[in-house]
């Protein structure tokens, strides 16, 4: 398993509040709304989970991507907006069955608040990527 950690990634309140609004049909992540299990200001997990494979992708290891195949989410806690994360993972590689210099790349990423250490995320993802051997 080849270890990795991305960029700090910032949940910006200007975003989430579009996300919700153009993306996400859960009304609870609109400005203002809240329920019995996620507090005000939570942002839509996808939107999370997006910032996060962008952060995932502006590593030098995920340049060679082609597609992902197959991803498994766990929400643990709500992130809020204005929040900072930090992902944390690692991937294991293994040859294509018929793609010649092509590998499949298992990741597992867990997902912290920055300056807390609380772990809100965990993913699998299984991608495609150029093997640039």
């Amino acid at each position: 398993m080849i270890a990795y950690t991305t960029k700090p990634i910032y949940l910006d309140p200007e975003l989430s509040d579009y996300f919700a609004r153009n993306l996400d049909g859960n009304t609870v992540h609109l400005p203002g709304n809240s329920n019995e299990v996620l507090p005000l200001n939570t942002v839509p997990g996808l939107f999370a989970v997006a910032l996060c494979s962008k952060a995932v992708l502006a590593l030098a290891e995920f340049k060679g991507i082609i597609c992902a195949k197959q991803a498994l989410v766990k929400f643990i806690s709500p992130m809020l907006k204005g929040q900072t994360l930090i992902l944390k993972g690692d991937y294991e590689d293994s040859p294509h069955r018929s793609l010649k210099n092509v590998v499949y790349r298992k990741c597992i990423n867990h997902v912290f608040i920055l300056n807390t250490d609380n772990k809100v995320m965990e993913y699998e993802i299984v991608q495609l990527v150029r093997n640039s051997n």
